[in-house]
């Protein structure tokens, strides 16, 4: 089904940004849950 064609690719992606050494370490590093939400918009 789409919702869960969708919630996979949402697992891909994230795994496909948790792999960039660089942003690990920026969302390691947040402080509030919006520099998380910035990080993962930038990336």
């Amino acid at each position: 089904s789409a919702d869960s064609d969708s919630h996979i690719g949402a697992i891909q992606a994230l795994s496909e940004l948790l792999c960039e050494e660089d942003v690990l370490a920026a969302l390691l590093a947040a402080k509030s849950e919006k520099e998380l939400a910035d990080i993962i918009a930038r990336a």
